[in-house]
């Protein structure tokens, strides 16, 4: 990353908000390798039941959802993403789960979630919150989908982590974790729990750095 310049940065930056072509395939790659401890912390979190709805907010290629259905009994998974690309990748990826009915995956706006009301347990989302063009039109139709006293978890990067990255600065919205608990409590949610995280993440073939990042747990009032 220490090599790319300005411009190669900027393009690593739009390919991160919604990967596409070849490019894009080798970033959803390196996301999944990257974000796979914040996801694994992430789920973990929602504490996942028997028979659970789970929605996943920006599941990238997906190669995690495995992991997600065997924490429990008959878990129901569906990802939406703004990537046609990832939506392909993940069903390829988990092409025996979505024929057993497990697992479905679909392409959105990222702001008007194609399901009906009060239908999930539990939502999640890793990574996505820098990338919502309508926060509040998003969350209310976050809320929408949930069940009475569902839970949602919401995992990012904190914001003075985030601003050491080259490439935050085009098109990321950065959020600490009180601005993102602002937001969520604005938007009618309860917090459960809000929990700092850090973990190493590669930087480059020799490099790794200490990552920070927030899991907020909310509940739909």
């Amino acid at each position: 990353m220490d090599t790319l310049n300005e411009e190669e940065i900027k393009a690593l930056a739009a390919q991160l908000s919604c990967p596409q072509g070849e490019m894009g395939t080798v970033v959803g790659e390196r996301m999944h390798t990257n974000n796979l401890q914040m996801t694994l912390n992430t789920f973990k979190s929602l504490n996942l039941k028997n028979n659970n709805r789970v929605l996943e907010i920006g599941p990238g290629a997906a190669a995690h959802v495995p992991l997600i259905l065997n924490t429990a009994k008959n878990i129901s998974y569906h990802g939406l993403d703004i990537s046609e690309l990832m939506v392909q990748e993940a069903q390829n990826i988990n092409t025996e789960n979505i024929s057993k009915k497990n697992a479905f995956f679909h392409l959105y706006d990222g702001t008007h979630i194609p399901f009906p009301e009060a239908l999930f347990d539990k939502v999640m989302t890793v990574n996505t919150i820098y990338f919502w063009e309508h926060p509040d039109k998003l969350l209310k139709e976050i809320k929408r989908v949930m069940k009475p006293k569902a839970v949602f978890c919401i995992c990012f990067g904190k914001k003075e982590f985030m601003e050491q990255l080259p490439f935050t600065k085009y098109g990321f919205r950065l959020y600490s974790s009180e601005k993102a608990q602002e937001l969520i409590t604005n938007a009618g949610f309860e917090i459960l729990k809000a929990t700092d995280v850090s973990d190493e993440v590669e930087v480059n073939e020799d490099k790794t750095m200490e990552r920070f990042f927030s899991i907020l747990t909310v509940r739909k009032t």
